[in-house]
C-alpha cells in the first residue's frame, strides 16, 4: 500500500504570523525529546520575533527549568490555573528573552496529574492557557 500523502506544502511563514497558531509537542513515550523540542522551538520563535507562550504540562516541570525559570520562586503554576486556584496573570512568567512567556509547572504539580489523564478536556487547557497571550 502506498504511503498516504498530506494536503500539500504548508506555508510556515503564514502560520507563524497568525496569532491564532498553536503548536503542540506531545508523545506518549518518554525520552523522545519533547521537552527539548518545545523549549528550543519556543525560544527560536521568540528570537524570530513571534510572541510565544510555552505551557509546561509536565508534572516534573523540566521545560520550566529549561527555560531559565527558577521553580522555587513561582507564585502559581499552570495546574493551579487549570484547577481554578490561580489566574493566568499570576502564573504566567517572562522567560529571560523578549516575546517569550511561560506557564510553568513544578514537581508539586505531580499530585494534580489526574486532571491531565483524559478526564480533563485538552481543549479547555488550550483555551485557559491561551489567555496568557492576550496581555
Amino acid at each position: 500500500m502506498a504511503p498516504r500523502r498530506g494536503p500539500g506544502p504548508v506555508d510556515v511563514d503564514a502560520l507563524l504570523t497568525d496569532p491564532g497558531t498553536g503548536i503542540v509537542v506531545c508523545c506518549g513515550s518518554g525520552g523522545v525529546g519533547k521537552t527539548t523540542t518545545a523549549v528550543n522551538l519556543a525560544a527560536g520563535l521568540a528570537r524570530a520575533g513571534c510572541r510565544t507562550l510555552l505551557v509546561d504540562l509536565d508534572p516534573q516541570g523540566n521545560a520550566t527549568m529549561g527555560s531559565g525559570i527558577d521553580k522555587r520562586t513561582l507564585p502559581a503554576t499552570v495546574y493551579q490555573v487549570l484547577l481554578g486556584l490561580a489566574d493566568v496573570a499570576t502564573a504566567r512568567r517572562r522567560a529571560p528573552m523578549p516575546r517569550f512567556r511561560f506557564m510553568p509547572a513544578t514537581g508539586r504539580c505531580a499530585k494534580s496529574k489526574c486532571c491531565m489523564t483524559g478526564c480533563w478536556p485538552f481543549s479547555r487547557t488550550i483555551r485557559i492557557c491561551g489567555r496568557g497571550m492576550s496581555s
